[in-house]
């Protein structure tokens, strides 16, 4: 067989391995969040997603070193039989932040793979900006193979959103859109408010957010950039991320509008 050939992407970012650019290792032993070693030199991060630096606070430090004695480094169980003892407390905690309902997932990928199939029917429609995060792209492709009707759609575009959307919605008993909050390519963010306009005149459209790289550095108390200021929008299901700002290795949360969603995504959401 001929040697395969290698595809735009694979060779651009072959070749930035390669120069030194890209998928290099930190040779520090200890880190403090801001300077890294590499080849020997000394140099500041700017490609650190911790917005605000608090992997490295004495205090978090402090709290995993207890939470690991007292628990261990791995609860090993499912939460649909049994979750570790933080977790009440801190869906508690952030039904406080947001007023509304709270579903804690490890991740936000697997918080959207455990929402978008359970609620996304079969006779729904889903629109998806293209510049939305892969993890809700990957979500969307389980979706695909449900046979749902799922097209994407210019970045932002609120006027292609308005025509699609309406056109799905003389079809399809709800139109999803998803997007994120701040976008993590273009680092420019989702027109909410005119979004939560449009579904006051479409009462079949739906929103759901990834909002990993609003939460924690904007809005009051780090509630994010989609739910900054305002309560959750009716038929809007937000989706946010502990690891990019509140310095944790994992963790994420689902905030809902509609606390039936919320029962049915803890009783059928598969991760």
């Amino acid at each position: 067989m001929g040697k395969r050939k290698r595809s735009l992407a694979d060779t651009t970012i072959g070749d930035a391995v390669e120069s030194g650019v890209l998928q290099r290792n930190a040779e520090d032993e200890r880190l403090d969040g801001r300077i890294v070693t590499l080849g020997g030199e000394k140099l500041i991060n700017f490609g650190s997603c911790s917005y605000l630096g608090l992997e490295t606070d004495p205090r978090l430090k402090a709290g995993a070193i207890d939470a690991v004695d007292r628990f261990g480094a791995l609860f090993a169980c499912s939460r649909g039989y049994m979750s570790a003892p933080p977790y009440s407390e801190l869906e508690s905690l952030f039904e406080q932040i947001y007023a509304a309902p709270i579903i804690l997932t490890q991740t936000t990928t697997l918080g959207h793979l455990a929402v978008l199939p359970v609620l996304v029917g079969r006779k729904d429609a889903v629109l998806l900006d293209r510049q939305v995060h892969a993890s809700v792209q990957m979500a969307a492709g389980l979706l695909r193979a449900k046979n749902i009707h799922v097209e994407a759609l210019r970045h932002n575009d609120l006027g292609e959103v308005e025509r699609r959307a309406s056109a799905l919605a003389a079809k399809h008993p709800r139109v999803w859109y998803l997007a994120d909050g701040v976008y993590s390519m273009y680092a420019d963010v989702a027109p909410v408010d005119e979004l939560c306009d449009l579904q006051q005149s479409i009462p079949q459209l739906f929103t759901y957010y990834d909002d990993a790289h609003g939460m924690s550095w904007t809005g009051k108390n780090g509630r994010g950039f989609v739910l900054g200021e305002r309560p959750i929008p009716e038929r809007t299901i937000v989706a946010l991320s502990f690891g990019k700002g509140f310095g944790v290795g994992a963790g994420a949360c689902l905030v809902f509008s509609d606390p039936e969603d919320a029962r049915r995504v803890r009783n059928c959401g598969g991760p």
